[in-house]
């Protein structure tokens, strides 16, 4: 069936106010929506700028159109195993594993910028402490 269809694609069905509330905000969210992408662009240019300054092995790769950054942790020297232990024990963080996506993928991990600064500070300054820890 056509709602069986869409659930495997991962679109479960909504219900009424749902349908008017995503058709709001299509025609009247315009000024939200610009709020919003300046606001994933600081966070971006934070995220940028903490890396270049305070955690230069770990290296950002531009992105082109996401709120999601992926991180190359390579020059880490460390495995893909051993990388995901270190930022989920060490650094008490949940990134998406850069592996998940294909073999290409090891060694990467993918860090969610939607959320507001303060929850990035906690988070890089937690890598950070646990780097300087790693690398002593």
């Amino acid at each position: 069936t056509f709602r069986h269809h869409l659930m495997s694609l991962g679109f479960p069905p909504t219900n009424l106010f749902g349908r008017i509330a995503c058709e709001v905000a299509y025609r009247e969210g315009g000024a939200w929506l610009d709020a919003l992408l300046r606001y994933l662009d600081k966070n971006r240019r934070f995220v940028q700028d903490y890396l270049m300054t305070n955690l230069t092995p770990i290296q950002l790769v531009e992105p082109e159109a996401t709120y999601l950054l992926w991180l190359d942790f390579r020059n880490l020297g460390l495995s893909h195993e051993d990388l995901e232990r270190f930022l989920v024990y060490e650094a008490k963080l949940w990134l998406n594993q850069g592996k998940m996506f294909g073999d290409e993928g090891e060694g990467f991990f993918r860090m969610n910028i939607a959320t507001p600064k303060k929850r990035l500070q906690d988070a890089l300054y937690q890598l950070k402490k646990a780097l300087d820890r790693l690398m002593r």
